[in-house]
């Protein structure tokens, strides 16, 4: 690069190509060897970097840094405040990593010490009511140099609608920030009125992986990966994956929960779903005597149910104020001793009233001379909360079986 000195000249080419070049505790730099399929670059001893087989927090072996972004890899979680003052990491356990990148891209990577946590100053709360400031917490690094840190402040704006520094700014506000490599370890968000700062003011600025999906812990630290097409992350407050298309980022459907009976019974409750906008509920109702399926949510038994109904291509029927909504695939209300299958669609929005879609049908009959039943119901459940809790109730005279399942997908 133009205007760079370089020391260290036996470092300018590894003796093997691939290498990773890192710093060690003391900022020597130094050349690690590609390592194997499957093994990962952490540190495998007193402030050694290596490649280990059985460590998934950190850069793996067979994918090149190139295809992170900058960010953490893992550790850099706020420990402690003191007024304006906020450490971060030095956990006791954790390996602080990040990856540093320059101008051009190139990267290395960034180990903390163990039990050294790093402190950064909080410029004060912003002077206008009703706004907060996002600031960026920075470490950068000449190529071979010591590393240093610093807080970029952001612009106050209005709650909610303020923005980070980008990384102009960021360079712009450091020390020759043209020829640096640098890394976001973490983001603190201060709101006017504030007389100090709070560990959860803090989220972390997480590397992005084309290859392997990104942890992060909320909807903020997701927030502040780079919005690169094909990028995935895993938010772990609400068991979500997903996947950036360039400008914003979007849920990828996955199964949240299973329940199967493992003794015959009336009811297959599934509790605990993850909150999504929209569900799939598929139930697999196997007959020990007439079954009659019906669904809930979250264990609501009020007459808070509307829908209308077709059965094998019969003249649509309405039932209002009802405690279910059905998903038998016969007319009968007692239903009969088929097994039945059905795939409920669920618009599940927060502030207003549930709309459901169910297609449904059986395996009458003793071989394929009887076609199936099958029906439709189209509906509502009359509840502004998001359903976090699925029944499949039985109202037949017989019992589900063993081996009868309910699966949410979202």
């Amino acid at each position: 690069m133009a205007g760079r000195i370089r020391i260290g000249k036996q470092l300018e080419l590894s003796a093997v190509p691939g290498s990773v070049l890192v710093t060690d505790v003391t900022n020597e730099p130094s050349y690690v060897a590609p390592g194997a399929i499957g093994q990962v670059l952490t540190v495998t001893g007193a402030g050694v970097l290596g490649w280990d087989a059985n460590n998934g927090s950190a850069v793996s072996g067979n994918t090149s840094l190139s295809a992170y972004s900058a960010g953490v890899l893992s550790g850099f979680s706020a420990n402690s405040v003191s007024g304006w003052t906020i450490d971060v990491g030095g956990n006791s356990g954790v390996q602080d990593a990040a990856i540093f990148k320059n101008p051009d891209g190139e990267s290395q990577v960034y180990t903390g010490v163990a039990g050294v946590s790093l402190s950064f100053v909080i410029g004060g709360a912003p002077g206008t009511v009703g706004h907060s400031r996002t600031d960026a917490l920075v470490i950068y690094k000449d190529e071979f140099g010591t590393a240093a840190r610093q807080v970029v402040a952001g612009t106050s704006a209005t709650t909610g609608t303020q923005v980070p520094p980008n990384n102009a700014a960021i360079r712009s506000a450091i020390p020759t920030g043209t020829l640096k490599f640098v890394v976001v370890v973490g983001y603190v968000t201060t709101a006017y009125g504030a007389t100090g700062t709070t560990t959860g003011a803090y989220s972390r600025g997480m590397a992005g992986n084309m290859s392997t999906p990104a942890v992060v812990a909320n909807i903020t630290e997701r927030n502040y990966l780079p919005l690169v097409a094909g990028m995935k992350c895993y938010q772990t407050n609400n068991a979500m994956e997903q996947i950036c298309d360039g400008t914003s980022w979007n849920n990828i459907p996955r199964l949240l929960k299973k329940v199967t009976l493992t003794s015959a019974g009336d009811t297959i409750s599934v509790t605990g779903i993850p909150v999504r906008d929209s569900l799939r509920v598929i139930t697999w109702t196997i007959a020990s005597g007439n079954i009659s399926p019906k669904l809930r949510y979250n264990n609501d038994s009020a007459n808070n149910y509307a829908y209308q109904y077709s059965f094998s291509g019969a003249a649509v029927g309405a039932t209002p104020s009802v405690d279910g909504s059905i998903i038998r695939p016969v007319a009968a209300g007692a239903g009969e001793a088929a097994n039945a299958s059905s795939i409920t669609n669920i618009i599940n929005p927060s502030g207003y009233h549930k709309t459901v879609y169910s297609e449904m049908e059986d395996t009458y009959g003793a071989d394929a001379t009887t076609t199936v039943n099958f029906g439709w119901a189209r509906g509502k459940w009359a509840s502004n909360t998001q359903v976090t809790r699925v029944d499949c109730i039985n109202i037949g005279t017989g019992d589900f079986a063993v081996g009868s399942y309910v699966e949410v997908w979202g």
